[in-house]
């Protein structure tokens, strides 16, 4: 693709591409990011043999895509400081555990095992049989059943 190419597709269909950006998104500076996106993957696509109708459908489907695309990640992300409670407050149990998972992470499969074993103890827990022959229930702990 050459730049004159990549110009006209800017000046034909630029406005429409940043329209529908911010129609979706509600933001200036999102849109203008979806826009220069959009027209960065059009450069570097092959558009030999593309009519007017294929690249104006082209950049439609590329533009919804691309505010999907940050729909999706905005509502994963949140900053401390639209949750200040938890900011404020870090719970200390909440810690410990945070502590346990990223040793978790650094160690084989046996020293998970092991850690896990230390930070949650062992707990019973009734289960309810309605399958097998009386007594129906039947007491087990995390480690196996007694």
């Amino acid at each position: 693709m050459t730049e004159q190419e990549l110009s006209n597709a800017m000046r034909m269909h630029g406005d429409m591409v940043y329209r529908l950006a911010l129609c979706r998104l509600q933001s200036v500076p999102d849109a203008e990011d979806v826009y220069q996106d959009v027209f960065l993957r059009y450069y570097g696509q092959q558009t030999t043999g593309w009519d007017g109708e294929h690249i104006k459908a082209w950049l439609i489907r590329c533009t919804l895509n691309r505010c999907a695309d940050i729909g999706r990640s905005r509502s994963r992300i949140l900053s401390l400081e639209e949750v200040p409670e938890l900011a404020a407050n870090p719970d200390p149990a909440a810690a410990e555990l945070w502590d346990a998972v990223a040793a978790c992470r650094k160690t084989s499969a046996r020293q998970y095992t092991s850690i896990m074993a230390r930070a949650f103890p062992p707990v019973r827990l009734p289960l309810f049989c309605t399958s097998l022959p009386p007594p129906s229930a039947v007491v087990c702990t995390a480690r196996g059943c007694s």
